[in-house]
């Protein structure tokens, strides 16, 4: 009876050409998994519409191969981001796809030796500058990367932040490497340490502790932290390189 009333149910409901949910992937045997950056950024991808996945994409193999590997290693992209001038100028682009591709071109250029930059200049840093005055996460996790304490207000640094960590794992968030993230709550916390404001100081440290503890050593950091201790992400959230001297 059970079986029946089922398929008559079944059978009344009203008929779609296509689901507008993929079911397939809410199966136990089907995974979804996303290509590492190397595997797509390459020429062909090089998309008008896509400069917040190449930001994206760069910081994932630079956090991976640089600030996170004992012996620092990265994929070269000098053929790809020569070929951002070659894109046709057709259509509005996306404010979020400029602001991707300027901070990947200053990060490339500020981060890489001169072997991984562009062989030329890219004419798009002229006609997309990013205003140094405009709070947007990009600028920030560049400020975090080069030690800069960004030229906003303390006030204005949390806010694009907190705003930040609240969309990161929306469509619209900007997807950053998990140490990344908790490097600029530590740049945060440091900056309101040396503004003598010790109470947000360990506000914004528990709250990297809390949100990535995979990071052991900002929890034994905390454990120990002492107002007249810097708050250096490089020293805490880094592998520790050891001296071939001393093999």
């Amino acid at each position: 009876m059970a079986r029946a009333a089922i398929i008559e149910f079944v059978r009344r409901q009203p008929k779609v050409d296509k689901e507008p949910h993929e079911y397939l992937y809410e199966t136990g045997s089907v995974q979804r998994v996303q290509l590492d950056p190397s595997a797509w950024m390459g020429p062909h991808a090089v998309k008008l519409e896509a400069g917040r996945e190449w930001f994206e994409g760069f910081l994932d193999l630079y956090d991976r191969g640089v600030l996170g590997a004992k012996q620092p290693t990265m994929v070269g992209l000098q053929e790809s981001l020569d070929r951002l001038d070659e894109l046709p100028q057709q259509g509005k682009v996306p404010p979020e796809s400029k602001r991707g591709y300027v901070a990947l071109l200053n990060a490339v250029h500020s981060l890489l030796p001169a072997q991984f930059q562009p062989t030329k200049t890219p004419s798009i840093l002229k006609k997309w500058r990013m205003d140094s005055a405009a709070t947007f996460p990009e600028a920030l996790v560049l400020y975090c990367l080069a030690s800069i304490v960004p030229p906003w207000s303390i006030e204005q640094q949390t806010k694009t932040l907190l705003d930040h960590l609240q969309r990161r794992a929306k469509k619209n968030g900007l997807r950053l490497p998990r140490r990344l993230d908790a490097a600029m709550l530590m740049e945060l916390a440091e900056r309101y340490r040396r503004g003598d404001d010790w109470t947000k100081a360990l506000t914004y440290l528990a709250m990297a502790c809390e949100n990535f503890p995979e990071f052991a050593a900002l929890r034994e950091f905390q454990r120990d932290v002492k107002p007249e201790m810097e708050f250096s992400w490089r020293l805490v959230l880094l592998p520790v390189v050891e001296d071939k001297d001393d093999e």
